[in-house]
């Protein structure tokens, strides 16, 4: 079940140790969300990724980290389903 939604995605980012560019897909949105919490899945579609958190806590506190943070050129907002 998707508990999480972050919204305005960009095609590519910079990967933070290396400076290298990166494509925003599943695998990397799934690494980046398991530093905050467990993750099950993630599925991108378009500019969208859909995340199933373990819980509601991990989604609600990584909304609270990330919503409306810019990412590339792009502002992500994010929404926690619960």
């Amino acid at each position: 079940k998707v508990n999480f939604i972050i919204k305005n995605l960009p095609k590519y980012g910079l990967k933070q140790h290396t400076n290298e560019t990166t494509e925003v897909n599943s695998k990397s949105i799934h690494d980046t969300m398991n530093e905050f919490g467990k993750v099950n899945d993630v599925i991108v579609f378009r500019d969208n990724a859909y995340v199933w958190f373990e819980s509601n806590n991990e989604a609600k506190h990584v909304h609270s980290l990330i919503n409306n943070m810019q990412l590339g050129k792009n502002i992500i907002t994010t929404k926690v389903l619960a």
